[in-house]
């Protein structure tokens, strides 16, 4: 009988002891660690696997302390028999049942606590340092163990799902993840998932890379070789839980959120079940919010960097009046496909974030001006550049950010997944303002549009010559050469005070 295991490798450094501050249910900030929160997704992953398929299950953590001490094993909470792999079925019986407060969503919207039993078999002690090399290879001893001690039961197929978020303490843990994904012969491979925790929940994501050229280079390039491709198994249940991906996706997270960690967590339940088709398995249903890894993809991890980076100009502003422009890039390979999910649709997607943080009451407390610019080509071929708002604001150049509330296209209700405090999610609705909505075009120079931007800033910081300098927010898929970035960018430049 085959029987999948899994391995659940736990950081347990102070590294753990960060906070995301991620939006709850009633819309608060959460004030728990990384450490509680991931310690709460375990557990709410094992007790899935409880009532889950015939498989083995070991929860290993690693620290070090003051003194340089590695401390690498098992942790399965008051275990006095000293256990390491635990069979689903035994998982219950082992499990400190702990009363815990859960927002349940009411009929009229709001969110009412309900105290629920919650069963606990992990709780983090944390240390110092990460000793990742020491950790990896008490895995690879772990699993030669037990895998030499069940003769009757093939209990190779192993899985391990390291969560963290400090950096190695002992060295570069590559070489000993190699000999788990590449051992000799004679052994068995395992599949090793990197789920790396963000210190922060303003850190971009990437979930599911494909291509290692996509990432950004450091920690995320070097994880891509550290994870292992997804089985076929593993790819249906990212369909399920409505997950975008691209062929030969890896088991892979770099700056994961809470919701992030209950993905990795679900494939790991559906490795256990084998060529089953993944289960809710009690309401945690996730959907959304992945970054795949197309080049389309990329650019919007890059938008999503341009809208922090617009937001915290806004906010150095204070009592003083700032401009903003933002400029989008229209261009797609095949504009007459009807590809929904093209690069254009992303983009836009991240230009009206920009407008409708802009228009929040925090940032309603400064006076910004805003101006919004996409290009592309007409459908003579020639170049057709757009320089004002549509709909209620049609015709204007420059608007107020306190006008943006009653100036928009249409306002879109979409459907959010948040955590829910125990390891689960709650979907919320969201109400999101359009201002741009073009239609995607062949690609178009660049040139003219930046002039224009050019020319508009130089007029206002005329006008507004005690202002602080403006900010453009240039949202393209980059398919731009260095040189023609240069060029393009002249008359920007030549703005003194932008």
């Amino acid at each position: 009988m085959q029987r999948n295991s899994l391995v659940l490798l736990i950081d347990e450094s102070a590294a753990m002891s960060s906070v995301l501050g991620e939006q709850l249910p009633d819309g608060s900030k959460s004030t728990k660690t990384n450490a509680q929160r991931i310690a709460t997704s375990v557990n709410n992953i094992l007790q899935k696997i409880a009532s889950g398929p015939a498989c083995e299950v070991a929860v290993v953590g690693y620290r070090s302390g003051e003194d340089g001490h590695v401390d690498v094993g098992c942790r399965w909470l008051d275990d006095t028999e000293h256990r390491e792999f635990v069979s689903s079925k035994d998982l219950e019986k082992m499990a400190k049942i702990e009363q815990r407060e859960k927002k349940v969503l009411q009929p009229d919207g709001t969110f009412e606590e309900t105290a629920v039993d919650f069963p606990v078999w992990y709780e983090p002690v944390l240390g110092v340092k990460a000793p990742q090399i020491a950790a990896f290879k008490y895995c690879h001893d772990l699993l030669s163990r037990h895998g030499e001690g069940n003769v009757e039961d093939d209990i190779r197929n192993s899985l391990i799902v390291h969560i963290f978020s400090g950096s190695s303490g002992d060295g570069n843990p590559h070489h000993v993840i190699q000999s788990l994904l590449h051992p000799s012969e004679g052994e068995m491979p395992s599949l090793v998932m990197q789920c790396h925790v963000a210190p922060t929940s303003a850190a971009i994501t990437a979930a599911f890379p494909s291509k290692q050229a996509f990432l950004s280079t450091g920690l995320a390039r070097d994880l891509f070789s550290r994870s292992s491709e997804l089985t076929p198994e593993m790819c249906d249940g990212l369909t399920s839980l409505q997950t975008s991906f691209q062929p030969g996706c890896r088991g892979l997270i770099h700056n994961g959120k809470t919701i992030d960690v209950i993905r990795c967590l679900e494939l790991a339940k559906i490795h256990l079940a084998g060529d089953k088709s993944a289960e809710d398995g009690g309401g945690s249903v996730v959907s959304g919010g992945a970054v795949g890894e197309s080049p389309s993809d990329k650019d919007d991890d890059s938008n999503k960097d341009s809208e922090v980076t617009s937001g915290a100009g806004v906010a150095a502003v204070q009592e003083q009046l700032a401009l903003v422009v933002v400029v989008l890039d229209r261009s797609v390979d095949d504009p007459f496909s009807g590809n929904m999910t093209n690069p254009c649709t992303k983009l836009q997607e991240a230009a009206n974030k920009i407008l409708n943080e802009l228009s929040t009451k925090q940032c309603l407390d400064f006076a910004v001006d805003i101006a919004i610019m996409s290009y592309g080509v007409g459908v003579d071929g020639e170049p057709d550049i757009r320089t004002t708002f549509d709909g209620p604001l049609s015709g204007k150049s420059l608007v107020r950010n306190a006008e943006l509330q009653d100036g928009a296209l249409r306002v879109e209700e979409s459907t959010q997944d948040i955590p829910n405090g125990i390891g689960g999610i709650v979907s919320v609705t969201k109400r999101t303002a359009v201002y741009f909505d073009v239609e995607p075009s062949g690609p178009g120079p660049m040139g003219p549009t930046f002039k224009a931007a050019g020319n508009l800033i130089s007029d206002w910081c005329q006008q507004h010559s005690t202002a602080v300098p403006p900010i453009l927010v240039h949202l393209t898929r980059g398919e731009q050469s260095s040189e023609d970035i240069d060029a393009a960018l002249s008359p920007i430049k030549s703005c003194e005070t932008a």
